[in-house]
């Protein structure tokens, strides 16, 4: 079902709320009322609408540019977004990367540009 949420549901178009229906009376939210709201998800395709999608596994993105062995290296070349040093360091998910920032800010001055890119202060 979560499957179909992601790939089939719409709010605006897929969801049918109803007020004035039959509840259990154990639900706590009706405050002692045996009727109240139900919500429907139409999570279904229009015959023939399968035959017409094309289904695939997007990329995962691609960061291209310098590499460098270290974040400290990447950034002695200049400013660079988080994106930027994970890929200069061909890191898969940037945990790292934020490791060794917090490492390097005992270290060194790390700044922000005003476009928040990360960049080594000059002292």
């Amino acid at each position: 079902m979560d499957w179909a949420f992601a790939t089939r549901f719409q709010a605006d178009r897929d969801l049918v709320v109803m007020d004035g229906m039959r509840t259990v009376p154990i639900d706590p939210s009706l405050m002692g009322s045996r009727v109240g709201a139900k919500a429907g998800f139409d999570l279904t395709w229009p015959p023939g609408a399968a035959s017409r999608l094309e289904m695939r596994v997007p990329e995962p993105p691609r960061l291209d540019g310098k590499r460098f062995p270290s974040i400290e290296a990447a950034l002695a070349d200049g400013p660079k977004f988080f994106e930027e040093l994970m890929g200069a360091v061909g890191s898969r998910d940037g945990r790292e990367i934020v490791r060794e920032l917090e490492a390097l800010r005992a270290k060194i001055t790390l700044d922000r540009d005003a476009d928040g890119r990360y960049l080594i202060k000059s002292q």
